[in-house]
């Protein structure tokens, strides 16, 4: 199950404050994502208890799976923790329980998202007939015996930077 706000956000902060509950197969997610494949991710994947992902995609570009960032974090499931996404038109930066841990610049990325997104929690699993890449990636097919999993959310923060009341696409 994925709560999805509808609202779009065009530059902003979103913090999401949860508790997690992972397990083999089972992706928990936070992301902003736009109409045209431009996403900013914050995936905690399978049964590491001890780090989370982030990742971005620009324009649906999915020809590379090298911008990915796996953030230590070894008190992933103890207690609530603090995922933050600050995008900015010339940076974007994510931090974990207030602290930053990664920023993205146009000199240090393979560009930014520059369209309007919509913020999307949730989670998802891999099913048998997922590639071995992303079985792999998620640690296996799920056990849902030894559950529950998921995203506990207490607190969802969004601030949208911008004033824009419409936007156009200006490609396909």
């Amino acid at each position: 199950p994925h709560i999805t706000l509808p609202e779009y956000l065009m530059y902003g902060r979103v913090s999401v404050v949860t508790e997690v509950k992972s397990g083999n197969g089972v992706i928990n997610s936070i992301v902003l994502k736009s109409d045209d494949g431009d996403e900013l991710d914050v995936e905690i994947v399978g049964s590491n208890a001890v780090s989370w992902q982030s990742n971005y995609f620009v324009k649906g570009d999915t020809t590379t799976y090298d911008r990915m960032v796996t953030i230590d974090a070894p008190t992933l499931e103890n207690g609530l923790h603090n995922f933050t996404i600050e995008w900015l038109p010339n940076r974007v930066a994510w931090y974990y329980d207030g602290v930053e841990v990664r920023v993205l610049t146009p000199e240090t990325s393979q560009g930014l998202p520059t369209a309007p997104c919509r913020l999307s929690i949730g989670g998802w699993s891999v099913k048998p007939e997922s590639s071995e890449w992303t079985i792999d990636w998620a640690k296996g097919l799920p056990d849902f015996s030894q559950g529950p999993y998921g995203l506990i959310v207490h607190a969802i923060t969004v601030q949208d930077f911008s004033s824009g009341l419409e936007y156009e696409y200006a490609d396909s």
